[in-house]
């Protein structure tokens, strides 16, 4: 009995691993055309499909090619796969993955499966990728040129440059850009990251016009800031350009290569410098200890423009594009221009309010009423800024028409002086307008005195109205 049985069992067990072989076996046959079980290629299950039905799909994956070609300023253009006859296929990639395969592994790839990524075979017209590319707008920037040459414009007074040419495409980078693209299913290239851009060579007008313009840049930042104590004037690119000489088109007039300039106008402009800085006398201010402003107002010798070094230096200048600031070239000078300092040892003559003061290292010292020069006979005291050149004690003074004896004498500008007028009892108020000095600042004795010991020769003297 138990013979039997076990004679049973191992017809069971022989029938089943017949069967299983059986199976497994026919299985092997049923994989032969397909990818056997486990196959995922770019991941897509491919277990019991033929090379052609996986092509499709995956080909389906990738769609339809499009080449987008980013452009400047945000614009965008394409080629499409219709136009080149674009097609991709995997049949080649997926034939060899196929012939690898055996389908009577199949059990082993069932626990070790297959996981592959292929690229596709690419192909595409290459001339009518040429074709597509010569279409593009941005292949034919350069006709946007044609009315865009440089130009030298009047601008607010002034030259400047208008060059409004625009960056063209260099045709066989872009070409060949298209083409990495297409070989590598590249759906996006941008021209200005692969610097496809360059600016066009210049015509032999268009050198001209850079080279005029040149010269108009360097003249126009040519300045001169004239500038000689509270007189001031301004030379600078405005004013230059308007002595740029053009004819009537407005092309502008060359002699050896260089811009000529109107000389009449640029004698006008010298002529308004003297105008400026030319003088009879001189004016010049002084800020005295309490704020007031004092005008001196001399009659000696003026300013005068050197014209002919004017024209010189001006002509230098536009030459060589200098920008300097500087005083006029005199002919002739007369006092500094420069706002007086007295610095803090000084006689002041107020003749307006008839007094005199002396400040020794901006201490008050001395103040006195004096009398000045009679105006209605005009002797006049004159404004001056002058300093004590003479001292003596004992003096007569000689005129026309007088001669005084004085204790104390201080000589300041030419035949006047500060000194001790015994014979007036009063001093100061209006006395000068009708019975003043002959030009002299007369003082009390006393004052006189007291002064003459205080100051020395070289002391500086202000006297103003």
């Amino acid at each position: 009995m138990i013979k039997k049985t076990a004679k049973i069992c191992a017809i069971i067990v022989c029938s089943l691993l017949l069967l299983t072989a059986a199976g497994y076996i026919a299985l092997g046959y049923y994989y032969s055309p397909y990818f056997v079980f486990g196959t995922w290629i770019n991941d897509y299950y491919c277990t019991g499909l033929d090379v052609h039905t996986v092509n499709q799909a995956l080909t389906e994956a990738y769609g339809d090619y499009e080449l987008c070609i980013d452009e400047k300023n945000g614009r965008q253009e394409t080629i499409t796969g219709e136009q080149i006859h674009y097609q991709i296929d995997f049949t080649k990639s997926l034939n060899e993955i196929k012939q690898k395969q055996n389908p009577f592994n199949w059990g082993y790839y069932y626990f070790h499966p297959i996981h592959q990524t292929i690229s596709p075979d690419i192909t595409y017209d290459q001339e009518l990728l040429k074709a597509a590319v010569d279409e593009l707008d941005c292949s034919h920037l350069e006709a946007l040129n044609q009315n865009n040459s440089p130009r030298i414009i009047k601008q607010s007074g002034e030259y400047v440059l208008s060059d409004t040419r625009i960056e063209v495409t260099d045709h066989e980078k872009l070409l060949q850009l298209a083409i990495n693209a297409a070989d590598q299913n590249q759906s996006r290239i941008s021209l200005e990251d692969h610097q496809c851009y360059y600016m066009p060579k210049l015509q032999p007008d268009e050198e001209e016009t850079y080279e005029i313009w040149a010269m108009i840049d360097k003249v126009q930042k040519a300045e001169i800031h004239y500038q000689d104590g509270a007189q001031e004037l301004l030379l600078d690119g405005r004013g230059i350009s308007k002595w740029i000489i053009t004819d009537e088109s407005g092309s502008f007039q060359l002699e050896n290569h260089q811009l000529t300039f109107d000389q009449e106008q640029i004698k006008d402009y010298i002529q308004e410098v003297s105008n400026v800085f030319n003088t009879k006398g001189n004016v010049r201010t002084w800020t005295r200890q309490d704020g007031k402003v004092i005008t001196i107002t001399s009659k000696g010798k003026g300013y005068i423009v050197d014209e002919e070094a004017e024209l010189s230096e001006i002509s230098y200048a536009l030459e060589t594009g200098s920008r300097i600031t500087r005083k006029p070239v005199y002919a002739q000078t007369g006092e500094p221009r420069e706002a007086i300092d007295m610095g803090k040892t000084y006689i002041e003559v107020d003749m307006a309010a008839q007094k005199l003061y002396y400040y020794m290292n901006d201490k008050l010292k001395l103040s006195s009423d004096v009398v000045t020069g009679n105006t209605s006979r005009r002797h006049d005291t004159p404004e001056a800024l002058c300093e004590i050149y003479y001292m003596q004690k004992n003096r007569t003074l000689h005129g026309a028409d007088y001669e005084s004896f004085v204790y104390y004498w201080m000589a300041v500008k030419g035949h006047i002086g500060i000194h001790d007028a015994t014979w007036r009892d009063q001093f100061g108020g209006d006395i000068y307008q009708t019975a003043g000095s002959h030009g002299c600042i007369n003082l009390p004795k006393n004052k006189a005195a007291e002064l003459y010991d205080m100051v020395k020769v070289g002391i500086p003297v202000i006297i103003h109205n």
